[in-house]
């Protein structure tokens, strides 16, 4: 069985978890770590992206998709080495940007994007002082 070696991770609902998570790797840089299918072919999918996993999981058990709801309750942030290459790489996955490439006066170089579900993403670097 998968253990990630971050305690704390979020499970994010998906329409269809199996092209989330392809989605979420070709886009984002994540990697799979392991899948367990269970007996309805439903999956339950945990991701990585420099360490820290994430899983992601068909809708259902109290659970659902953004595009399920009338709004988006949550946003997992996530800092990686180069933001400015990985938001490269997530417009050229086709990633909506809704946020562009800023710099915070708390000093970090950050972008927003939300991926084909409705999920929002803040992938941030440290590159001041703040």
């Amino acid at each position: 069985m998968y253990r990630p070696a971050n305690r704390i991770y979020p499970r994010l609902a998906y329409a269809d978890e199996a092209a989330a998570a392809d989605w979420l790797a070709k886009a984002f840089g994540f990697a799979e770590k392991h899948r367990k299918t269970n007996d309805d072919g439903s999956a339950l999918i945990w991701l990585e992206l420099d360490g820290s996993a994430l899983m992601v999981c068909r809708s259902g058990l109290g659970l659902s998709a953004p595009g399920e709801l009338s709004g988006v309750t949550e946003k997992t942030i996530c800092y990686v080495d180069d933001v400015t290459a990985h938001h490269a790489t997530a417009v050229a996955a086709g990633a909506e940007v809704d946020r562009e490439l800023q710099d915070t006066p708390w000093g970090d170089r950050r972008y927003e994007a939300v991926d084909p579900e409705g999920h929002r993403w803040h992938f941030a670097e440290l590159v001041g002082e703040g």
